[in-house]
């Protein structure tokens, strides 16, 4: 009796561990036709509906805005200029949406940095080939709050919250790749 007690103790400090690092289940709701619960206060969670969101466009000089495509496999990015992961993730993320644009993804990179001109210079630099909205306001961080930076929101095409990875490390690109084939 002592030895499951111990186990079940183990399990919940491991659990409470996961999530004050900022880990989240990528495994879908449990009911996969009961209806996707809004977030409330800015805490997104894999089963709930995506925010909806509006930044402007810090790749194009053309005024326009980034939102939540309708109907498609969006992959949110949210990063900094000063992200370690960010510099790793673009080429990844590029890949991706050149291969599978054709089938219905959108990358979208959602910079929360003070400096436009940063973000625009930086993504360059980095190498990324979709578009990088600057979310001048906060607005996208607070409706999202992503649990650490280049961080990973992964919305199907009725835009519910699939996956979530807070952070990115190069172990990351094959779960990426899979994660959004299933959804197209």
């Amino acid at each position: 009796m002592m030895w499951r007690g111990g186990v079940a103790l183990a399990a919940a400090v491991l659990a409470a561990a996961a999530l004050a690092l900022g880990c989240e289940s990528n495994l879908p709701p449990e009911a996969p036709d009961r209806p996707a619960a809004k977030a409330s206060n800015g805490n997104v969670r894999v089963g709930d509906l995506a925010p909806d969101f509006d930044v402007m466009n810090a790749s194009r000089n053309t005024g326009d805005r980034l939102r939540l495509v309708k109907g498609k496999v969006n992959l949110l990015f949210f990063w900094s200029t000063s992200s370690a992961g960010a510099k790793d993730a673009m080429p990844v993320l590029s890949d991706l949406q050149k291969r599978y644009t054709g089938r219905g993804l959108v990358v979208s990179a959602i910079a929360t940095d003070e400096d436009v001109m940063d973000v625009a210079r930086v993504s360059g630099d980095m190498g990324a080939t979709f578009d990088v909205g600057w979310d001048e306001t906060k607005s996208a961080q607070t409706r999202y709050r992503p649990p650490t930076d280049a961080s990973i929101f992964i919305v199907d095409k009725a835009g519910v919250v699939r996956f979530i990875h807070g952070g990115y490390s190069g172990g990351l690109a094959g779960d990426l790749e899979r994660e959004c084939s299933s959804l197209l």
